[in-house]
């Protein structure tokens, strides 16, 4: 299913639940007109009447990739370390009769943790132990608002002389006030990952030697870490799960004659929550999107 504000899909079905797929460039159908591009037509896996499924894993990790050639470069002491990458796609499958000829099912589920490493556009400054004590003695700063910065940002140490030099620092120190305070680079260990769930089923019912009714419903379930915010404290947690049901009737006329029905519902929504510490502004986002219709085509070969 593809979004009409953006290219791409809204919903994810993992590439062993697909059975065919087709690319349409340009010149399709006016049931794929909404959204400029090519158009990805996906058939989803059935039952049938034999029992049939497997397992499968994807894994690649930091270990087992080459060292990246600007990681290399970066690294001046000691043996170069990727950054952390740990990707693992796994699932499985079944699908088989539920009454041979007449009634089919099949389910695939997959699941994708992907752990990251959080990357900072530029270093944070903040102020030392020693330059919040001189920011305490300043007049005309307020105190509860030192008192709200410290308890989130204190760098260790002030900046070197290398970190001057190199420009990652203005100096050791800013002013404020007239006063020189002493700043530093504030380290940032932070949490980066992705989950994903993805369930794909699809219910296929012979109803006729010239009807046949077909049902799928895809669910995926997306979990990540908003890290924009520079702190990790303010960092929120993001889930947004998608639900897609569609419902078609296939009837053959004759053998050059056919028409197809479908009646597709997606759904989709956006919750955001802090899971800090930090309670002050902890909000949660609901964004739903609801679309139903029904569609028709008639075939002529």
């Amino acid at each position: 299913m593809t979004p009409k504000g953006v290219t791409g899909p809204l919903i994810y079905v993992p590439t062993d639940a697909v059975s065919n797929f087709t690319l349409l460039q340009n010149q399709f159908a006016p049931e794929f007109g909404h959204s400029t591009g090519g158009q990805f037509n996906i058939v989803i896996d059935s039952g049938t009447n034999t029992f049939h499924g497997k397992l499968y894993e994807y894994f690649q990790n930091r270990n087992l990739n080459a060292i990246d050639q600007a990681v290399a470069n970066a690294t001046t002491t000691g043996k170069p370390e990727n950054p952390r990458f740990d990707n693992n796609r796994f699932g499985g499958q079944v699908g088989g009769p539920i009454f041979k000829n007449k009634l089919f099912f099949f389910v695939n589920y997959e699941r994708n943790p992907l752990g990251l490493a959080t990357f900072l556009g530029q270093p944070i400054l903040a102020p030392t132990s020693a330059g919040y004590a001189t920011l305490s003695g300043l007049a005309g700063v307020s105190a509860s608002n030192i008192a709200g910065l410290q308890q989130y940002a204190v760098a260790p140490t002030a900046c070197s002389a290398a970190d001057v030099t190199n420009a990652i620092c203005p100096g050791t120190t800013v002013p404020v006030n007239g006063s020189n305070v002493e700043i530093g680079i504030l380290p940032v260990i932070a949490p980066n990952y992705q989950n994903l769930n993805a369930l794909t089923t699809s219910m296929d019912y012979v109803i006729g030697s010239k009807d046949r009714l077909s049902g799928r419903y895809i669910y995926n379930k997306w979990i990540a870490i908003d890290n924009t915010p520079n702190l990790p404290v303010f960092y929120t947690s993001l889930e947004q799960p998608y639900h897609l049901i569609n419902i078609s009737e296939y009837h053959t006329f004759s053998p050059t004659v056919s028409n197809v029905v479908r009646s597709p519902r997606p759904r989709s929504s956006v919750r955001a929550f802090s899971t800090s510490a930090f309670t002050a502004g902890r909000s949660k986002t609901f964004i739903e999107e609801r679309v139903s219709g029904v569609g028709c085509r008639v075939s002529v070969n």
